[in-house]
């Protein structure tokens, strides 16, 4: 038996997609509604709770929450617990498992949080951007990104990143420029994070030393159809295969496979959302084996089917027109 909650107002039940179990087993309760928008390399979620609860979650790319109203206690991974307030910013790097405690939710007061997710290779990208304009720097250093650091911003320093801007961006009628409008606006915000952040987010190196994770980084993005093997990247970047894994972990928070995995999906998840193509024409497009096989790596990444994606995708347009 399921048992839902009633909808905050201008909540669409059929949105919703966040459930905890209580001692009963055979009883799940509603605790979370979840509106979602997106773009071409991002998304931007509004939550909802408005029952106590304890929840988990992992995204598979860096995500910046910020909350609306109420409080939250976040435990992630290792680190201490950190009590969020209203227009506090968290930064949560991809992968990491994160614990919510939602104790003050009511019905009457529910607790509210934008979370934005960006594509990993996005934020790699720009980085790498900040390094081609920074190419001139005196010390002659270039820098890579510490993953696996989350980041608290309170309220008044968390305004400068500009966030509430992209949120209202997404929500807004969209026209040909508003996917190229939020990437840029994203890239500022995310530029604003690194500036604030940088003794914590970021490690800088001598840039006449070659890692080889540029190099790997490269081939994978050129050549995402052709499933290249960790064997394959090491040969090309001069390393050996476990010199290259734990230098993809510590650069990009993923070993090689992973990364490209995740480039796949959310390459799969504009297929799904923007076109029509058939499931077996879209796995051959991005070089996989068959449409189980791109199941099995879509369910990995996502915890759930290319095709209830694509349905969920369409159900919420719907909702929105």
């Amino acid at each position: 038996m399921q048992k839902k909650m009633n909808a905050p107002v201008g909540v669409q039940p059929d949105v919703c997609d966040r459930f905890t179990e209580t001692p009963d087993t055979s009883v799940q309760k509603l605790i979370e509604y979840r509106i979602a928008h997106f773009a071409a390399r991002s998304e931007a979620a509004r939550y909802v709770t408005n029952t106590p609860a304890q929840v988990q979650f992992r995204f598979a790319n860096p995500v910046l929450c910020l909350l609306r109203t109420g409080q939250k206690i976040i435990t992630i991974a290792d680190f201490p617990p950190l009590v969020l307030n209203p227009g506090d910013l968290l930064y949560v790097p991809s992968g990491l498992e994160f614990n919510i405690d939602l104790a003050g939710a009511h019905p009457g007061a529910p607790i509210i949080c934008d979370c934005l997710e960006v594509e990993a290779s996005h934020l790699d990208m720009l980085l790498s951007r900040f390094n081609a304009y920074g190419a001139n720097r005196t010390d002659g250093t270039i820098a890579t990104l510490s993953w696996g650091v989350p980041q608290h911003i309170l309220d008044k320093d968390a305004q400068v990143l500009g966030l509430e801007a992209v949120f209202t961006m997404f929500r807004e009628r969209r026209d040909v420029f508003s996917d190229l409008l939020i990437e840029t606006a994203i890239d500022m915000a995310l530029l604003r994070l690194l500036q604030r952040c940088a003794s914590t987010m970021l490690d800088f190196r001598d840039s006449a030393e070659d890692d080889g994770v540029s190099t790997a980084v490269q081939l994978i993005n050129r050549q995402l159809d052709h499933h290249l093997s960790t064997s394959e990247l090491a040969a090309k970047a001069n390393l050996s295969e476990s010199t290259l894994r734990r230098r993809f972990q510590q650069r990009l928070g993923a070993s090689p496979t992973r990364y490209a995995n995740r480039l796949r999906v959310q390459k799969l998840k504009v297929m799904l959302r923007e076109t029509n193509l058939p499931l077996k024409e879209i796995s051959y497009r991005l070089g996989f084996s068959d449409v189980s096989h791109m199941s099995r790596v879509f369910r990995a990444e996502t915890g759930g089917s290319p095709a209830l994606y694509r349905a969920k995708q369409r159900r919420d347009h719907d909702l929105g027109d």
